[in-house]
């Protein structure tokens, strides 16, 4: 009997009966973002898969430090760039999964605001090393 449902529930994840795997997450230190399907623990873009992840993940040598929120269509989800943080209605479109790709889909505006502030740190911090590298030359 196959067991990797439980063992994402045990993980604190979601599983989709359809599609017979879990959410997505990130797993800490680790570049990528994961699934477990009724057979292994898979990178979603890579391709790739991680069984060996998987013992980690239960002894907890390696942590989850996210899961993905991917809403369903006409879910709101909040979302931020260098102008705001707004609502926005899940339509599954190219601009919806643009931000989902670059982790910019949040279920809260909470979670939002933080990415936003953290935008506009980096934007500046970005601006102020662009400048000095200019004055240099």
């Amino acid at each position: 009997m196959n067991k990797m449902r439980e063992v994402a529930k045990l993980l604190g994840l979601e599983w989709d009966e359809e599609k017979q795997e879990s959410e997505e997450f990130g797993i800490e230190d680790v570049k990528g973002k994961f699934k477990f399907n009724k057979k292994t623990l898979f990178d979603v873009y890579n391709d790739i898969t991680y069984s060996s992840f998987v013992g980690y993940l239960l002894t907890e040598e390696y942590v989850i430090i996210e899961k993905s929120l991917k809403p369903k269509i006409s879910d709101w989800y909040w979302s931020s760039n260098i102008m705001k943080v707004n609502e926005v209605i899940w339509q599954n479109n190219e601009i919806d999964n643009y931000r989902y790709d670059l982790g910019l889909v949040y279920k809260t505006m909470e979670e939002a605001k933080i990415r936003h502030a953290e935008i506009i740190e980096f934007l500046k911090s970005t601006k102020g090393a662009m400048n000095n590298e200019t004055n240099q030359t």
